[in-house]
């Protein structure tokens, strides 16, 4: 099966919460950006975009590894990322 999910995340280059928390497969923190506080907030502007992140790293096995496979930062802020599971 090929699910595609697809987002984007906006933050801060100095407060990269999302991208962290996928290394470390902190599934419960990505769920609980809100109580981050401002990190959160800069991270997640909306969850329009940040749903299908969420959706995507929830069908992924305590076995399957996570790789970024694309990242580009603009503007010092937004940025692009793509990443594998499986």
């Amino acid at each position: 099966m090929l699910l595609i999910g697809s987002g984007n995340v906006v933050y801060k280059l100095q407060l990269s919460m999302p991208h962290g928390r996928l290394d470390q497969r902190d599934f419960k923190g990505l769920l609980a950006y809100q109580q981050t506080g401002r990190t959160g907030a800069l991270a997640v502007p909306s969850l329009d975009q940040y749903l299908s992140l969420l959706y995507s790293v929830g069908l992924a096995c305590p076995t399957e590894a996570i790789t970024h496979t694309f990242e580009d930062v603009t503007f010092g802020g937004i940025s692009m990322r793509t990443f594998q599971v499986g």
